[in-house]
């Protein structure tokens, strides 16, 4: 073989050993990476292409409601919410609160709480939490699972 040959060939073997898939050999950077994913998704949830790259194409997820959607459900609701959408009106605020991330040998845990803030004063709290995988370059969620925390009572 010759040496140009086989220094492509040993280029490309250390390329995909870069892969999300070996990344995961490195808890930290998964961490990093599905944090980064999660504040970006909840910070601009409003957008489709946000739900787009945030949930793989064979995502289960079931509602606080106990309904499974797929993504492509999930997608064409994302769409309907974004057409609709009053740019004069102030949107929801999503932020997460005790996020922990579970790294396995080529997948990852997330567990949060997710916290709803409406303009119109209404503050909802759900439990959730997503396995995910690695693909295309990025982590996303294959699996998803929502459950409303009841308010305290008064």
């Amino acid at each position: 073989m010759p040496l140009a040959l086989f220094m492509l060939l040993s280029l490309a073997v250390g390329l995909v050993g870069t892969s999300p898939a070996r990344a995961a050999s490195d808890p930290a950077a998964v961490e990093s990476a599905i944090r980064t994913a999660l504040m970006d998704f909840l910070t601009y949830n409003s957008d489709p292409a946000r739900h787009a790259a945030f949930w793989a194409e064979d995502l289960i997820y079931t509602s606080s409601a106990a309904a499974v959607r797929t993504k492509p459900m999930i997608m064409e609701s994302s769409r309907a919410a974004a057409a609709k959408a009053d740019p004069s009106q102030p949107a929801a605020k999503y932020s997460a609160e005790d996020v922990k991330v579970r790294v396995f040998d080529g997948f990852a845990a997330l567990t949060f709480e997710l916290v709803a803030r409406y303009s119109d004063g209404r503050v909802l709290r759900y439990r959730n939490s997503g396995t995910f995988v690695p693909r295309d370059g990025r982590w996303q969620a294959v699996a998803w699972q929502a459950t409303a925390i009841p308010a305290p009572a008064k």
